[in-house]
């Protein structure tokens, strides 16, 4: 894991960042900058098998359980550094989903998680599928590109497509048994989600996503049991929201008032009310983004 601090500065908030399939902890860079000028704590973790995992001998192979226990490893560290430090788990696409279970798992010292683009209905699943079926033929441990596919649905903007696929870190090469695993994961998510009782839950979802399905996150909004959980719906951000070069303000702006207001030694863990998922046309707040990021922005605080 890498640590961004501001110099001189009382941190505000600790956020623990889980990168998605195929990128590595340096996907935060920009988000973590942006963060420290606003007084945060930036710690980027790589996930089991990606990053600099691939050049660990014996630990090159993707672990999802044990990438957890160095998530919360990491907590407890903190803690034993600072252990009035509020921390958050923050995690996108496959790390949003890690995030939800570690959370399910090892949520006693976090103050709230925020979960963006966890969904696990892919855009063009029949296609993957297809794909990956084919190269199961031809191998079911033999890796082949798929970061290529994954780039292109994750975003649109053609220099982030080829930051992705020139870097060193990046995984863009995947068996079908660990796409197959990878799916299975995703999908089992929901299950877990039940098992985050009183803890602080965002889930954040772009309606211009084309790698995953906005549905998908709502049925993981759904399932969460704690009262405290709130869905932030981006009218035109794709499916890299944290992980891109292009940070928005605004989205950042709600991010930090979210993480602030649960940062209260006295905030409680459970509002006390039942929380209700709604579509978005539904969402009964509503802010306009400024004319340099047109966009909706929709937020639902079930309190």
């Amino acid at each position: 894991a890498w640590q961004s601090t501001a110099p001189g500065i009382k941190s505000k908030a600790t956020i623990i960042a889980v990168h998605g399939m195929g990128l590595d902890n340096r996907a935060f860079t920009p988000f973590a900058h942006e963060m420290r000028a606003r007084g945060y704590t930036i710690f980027a973790v790589d996930v089991r098998g990606f990053g600099s995992w691939m050049n660990a001998s014996g630990n090159e192979k993707i672990d999802y359980k044990d990438s957890f226990v160095d998530i919360n490893n990491l907590v407890e560290l903190i803690k034993a550094h600072n252990p009035s430090a509020p921390i958050f788990l923050l995690g996108e696409s496959m790390g949003g989903a890690i995030a939800l279970n570690t959370a399910a798992q090892f949520g006693q010292n976090l103050r709230g998680v925020i979960a963006s683009v966890p969904s696990a209905e892919r855009l063009q699943a029949k296609r993957m599928s297809l794909t990956v079926a084919l190269h199961f033929l031809n191998g079911p441990d033999k890796p082949f590109n798929v970061g290529t596919q994954i780039a292109s649905q994750a975003t649109a903007r053609p220099e982030m497509r080829t930051l992705w696929a020139n870097s060193l870190k990046a995984k863009n090469e995947l068996s079908p048994k660990e796409l197959m695993r990878f799916a299975v994961f995703m999908r089992r998510t929901q299950s877990h989600c039940g098992d985050i009782k009183t803890l602080p839950v965002l889930m954040v979802q772009g309606l211009k996503d084309k790698l995953v399905k906005p549905q998908g996150t709502y049925d993981l909004f759904a399932a969460v049991k704690s009262d405290d959980k709130t869905m932030m719906i981006v009218g035109n951000a794709e499916h890299l929201i944290f992980e891109t070069d292009n940070q928005n303000g605004v989205v950042l702006d709600s991010l930090c008032s979210w993480i602030d207001k649960h940062s209260s030694e006295n905030q409680p863990t459970a509002l006390g009310q039942q929380s209700q998922m709604n579509q978005p046309s539904e969402l009964n707040q509503q802010s306009q983004m400024n004319q340099q990021s047109p966009m909706n922005m929709q937020i639902r605080p079930n309190q």
